[in-house]
């Protein structure tokens, strides 16, 4: 588990960034599925198991789109690289995320790829059912820290039954 200074007061949630971890070679990953990048989901490879997870270097920084409206009926969407600068923006906006919930900063310049538990196909079997269990358990999905401990206890529970059956 990663351990360094946080929110005072804010108790550190288990996790683990793979910070020794060497990285992955930077091709196809069949059977992963990138980390989602909605802000909800920040925080997912951190609480993914570790013999689960692969990361590779950025390369670049990622690319931004925008929606442009010249008219009433019509929109043109345009792809650029964001700037140094809008990228540590981003990452100092999800580290304070983070730090809010209980989890150490991210690995800044990584990519990660996450496997699947047998018999789950698609990551986003796994989101849908977090966010539900989340609903049923009255919790908000969003990151923040009871949202995060129904995502650990989700996930464990996927790889612990695809393991035992």
């Amino acid at each position: 588990m990663d351990k360094q200074p946080l929110i005072p007061g804010v108790q550190v949630v288990e996790h683990n960034w793979g910070i020794n971890d060497p990285p992955a070679d930077d091709h196809a990953h069949p059977g992963m599925f990138k980390e989602p990048e909605a802000p909800m989901w920040v925080f997912l490879p951190a609480i993914w198991p570790s013999d689960r997870r692969i990361w590779t270097p950025v390369g670049s920084y990622q690319t931004m789109t925008y929606c442009y409206y010249p008219a009433a009926d019509r929109s043109d969407t345009h792809k650029r690289t964001r700037t140094q600068e809008e990228q540590t923006e981003i990452d100092n906006d999800i580290d304070a995320l983070l730090a809010e919930v209980g989890i150490t900063p991210r690995p800044r310049g990584r990519v990660h790829y996450l496997e699947m538990p047998t018999g789950i196909f698609d990551l986003k079997e796994i989101l849908e059912s977090i966010t539900a269990r989340a609903h049923e358990e009255g919790v908000e999905p969003r990151c923040h820290k009871a949202f995060v401990l129904v995502a650990i206890q989700v996930i464990e529970e996927c790889f612990r039954s695809t393991e035992m059956g």
